[in-house]
C-alpha cells in the first residue's frame, strides 16, 4: 500500500503532459488565417485591377466610336431631313443605306430588321413612316436630341459633324 499512494502523489506533483505538436497547431491555424487573408486581399484587388482594365477598354472603345461618328456623313441636316432619306432608301429597297441613317451603334441590328421583314410589313411600316414626316417633333432643352411621338416614336441625335442620326424606332 505504500506504493499506491506514493504513485498518487507522483502522479499529482508531476506537471501535465503537454501535447508535442501543439505548436504545429498553432503554425497551422495561422497559416490558415494567413491563406485566408491572402486570397480576400487579392480576389479585391484582382477585381480593382479588372475595373480598372474594364475601364480602359471602354475608354479606348468609346474613342473608336467617335472617330467613326465624326467621319459619318449619312444623315441630313434636320430630322426630318434624315426621315425623309432613310423612308426613300426604304421604298428602293436598299436597306443597307437605310440602315446607315442610324447611329452606328444600331446600324446592324436595323439591317438584319429589314432583311427578316416580310415585304407586306414594310410596306405598312413606310406608310407609317411617311406620317411621321407631317408630325410635329420636339428638341431637347440642349438642341441635341429630338423626338416625334406620332403616329410612332422615332428619337433622332445630332452627330458631330451636324448630321441628324436615328437612334430608335
Amino acid at each position: 500500500m505504500d506504493q499506491l499512494p506514493e504513485s498518487i502523489l507522483e502522479q499529482q506533483s508531476a506537471e501535465p503532459e503537454k501535447p508535442k505538436n501543439k505548436w504545429k497547431i498553432r503554425v497551422a491555424f495561422v497559416a490558415i488565417i494567413f491563406l485566408v487573408l491572402g486570397a480576400v486581399i487579392g480576389a479585391r484587388a484582382y477585381k480593382l485591377w479588372k475595373e480598372v482594365d474594364d475601364a480602359d477598354l471602354f475608354a479606348v472603345k468609346m474613342a473608336e466610336l467617335k472617330k467613326m461618328q465624326e467621319a459619318d456623313t449619312f444623315g441630313g441636316a434636320t430630322p426630318y431631313e434624315t426621315l425623309e432619306m432613310y423612308i426613300s432608301a426604304l421604298e428602293k429597297g436598299d436597306y443597307a443605306l437605310a440602315s446607315k441613317y442610324f447611329v452606328i451603334e444600331n446600324q446592324e441590328k436595323e439591317l438584319a430588321n429589314s432583311l427578316n421583314a416580310p415585304k407586306e410589313n414594310m410596306l405598312e411600316f413606310i406608310g407609317t413612316m411617311k406620317e411621321s414626316v407631317n408630325s410635329k417633333g420636339s428638341y431637347s432643352d440642349d438642341n441635341k436630341e429630338f423626338l416625334i411621338r406620332e403616329p410612332v416614336f422615332i428619337n433622332f441625335i445630332l452627330y458631330p459633324k451636324g448630321i441628324w442620326k436615328i437612334t430608335e424606332i
